[in-house]
């Protein structure tokens, strides 16, 4: 469900519920979202906005993006989070090399776009969900997940 920072925020709610309207009952819905570990400048969010025209906030944060999978017919199994490291300086090229045999335009817009995903790393962090659909108040539902076990990762 990468598609969230493209979508208006009042409809992304929506989008979860699609899915999960076309999932069976015990399917997974496998997510992952960047989110806003650190708040950036309104302006730094509208030139993402206008380059990528995406539909972002400044105040899109973690809470705010799992709010909208906080649905009675999902429980989420696993989760992760990860911190975004900037790229270093030899990352960039081979990104970069990659435009090469292109336009020298593109090769200069794509520049400016990698810049500003360079600057993005400084304030997001992203995170990996899986929940599933289950029957609300089904007797059988294994809660905490597990049921009666516990578990350590290894």
């Amino acid at each position: 469900m990468a598609i969230f920072p493209w979508v208006e925020q009042e409809k992304r709610k929506q989008h979860v519920q699609e899915a999960i309207r076309c999932l069976k009952t015990s399917g997974f819905l496998l997510t992952s979202l960047y989110y806003f570990a650190k708040k950036p400048p309104q302006e730094f969010v509208s030139s993402l906005n206008s380059t990528f025209n995406m539909k972002l906030n400044p105040d899109d944060c973690y809470k705010k993006w799992s709010d909208i999978f906080n649905l009675e017919e999902l429980t989420v199994e696993y989760e992760k989070h990860y911190k975004i490291n900037p790229p270093d300086k030899k990352r960039k090229e081979i990104y970069l090399s990659k435009f090469k045999k292109l336009k020298k335009e593109i090769q200069e817009e794509w520049g400016k776009k990698v810049n500003l995903f360079e600057k993005n790393a400084n304030y997001i962090q992203f995170f990996v969900r899986v929940a599933r659909k289950i029957k609300p108040n089904d007797p059988y539902l294994q809660i905490p997940r597990g049921g009666i076990y516990t578990w350590e990762e290894i």
